[in-house]
């Protein structure tokens, strides 16, 4: 920055880099955390489909085959 407080050519174009980068990660970031929330909401799905599979064989009595 200029003493006089005016900004140069070549401040300006170094924000507008930094903008641009942080925009690109931002977009990044969103990506991964958009992967990360299916992720978890398919972890979610398949426990509560674990727990009914071991409460339907608890109350019918009956041992299911495990498939490992």
């Amino acid at each position: 920055m200029a003493r006089n407080g005016a900004r140069g050519k070549g401040d300006r174009f170094s924000e507008e880099l930094l903008e641009s980068e942080n925009d690109r990660l931002i977009h990044g970031m969103a990506g991964k955390v958009s992967s990360l929330k299916h992720i978890a909401l398919d972890l979610r799905t398949e426990a509560k489909d674990q727990v009914n599979m071991i409460d339907d064989s608890t109350l019918t009595g009956h041992k299911k085959r495990s498939y490992t």
